[in-house]
């Protein structure tokens, strides 16, 4: 799209004092090898039009434009049944990891938070 449609998303603005959150990919576990080979860099749109945590992912094109509005994004486990709780759950801020050009490969990047099974 051009930016200028709208569309339906799903917001959390409840989990975190001050912070919003948009939804720009879930998929349950059992999808897990069709979904791990496509970097978030990859214009691949799944029921984008239908937000759901099963198979869901926003167009490139929509998560840019909602990463140009954004100063954090964060990832976790589990959101629909367990909420926050900061288990297997890593925030940052987008200056210092932009998820939609970072390649990773072996380089470390600064985090605000991060927790990877309990640890």
């Amino acid at each position: 799209d051009d930016g200028r449609e709208s569309y339906v998303v799903f917001c959390d603005i409840n989990t975190e004092i001050d912070f919003a959150w948009t939804l720009i990919e879930s998929f349950a576990l059992k999808h897990n090898s069709f979904v791990k080979r496509k970097a978030l860099y990859v214009d691949w749109p799944l029921n984008e039009n239908s937000p759901n945590w099963y198979m869901y992912r926003l167009s490139l094109g929509r998560m840019f434009r909602i990463r140009d509005h954004s100063a954090y994004w964060r990832a976790t486990c589990e959101f629909p049944s367990a909420g926050i709780d900061y288990r297997d759950y890593v925030r940052a801020k987008v200056t210092d990891v932009d998820p939609l050009t970072s390649t990773g490969n072996g380089v470390c990047k600064a985090v605000e938070y991060i927790n990877i099974r309990g640890h």
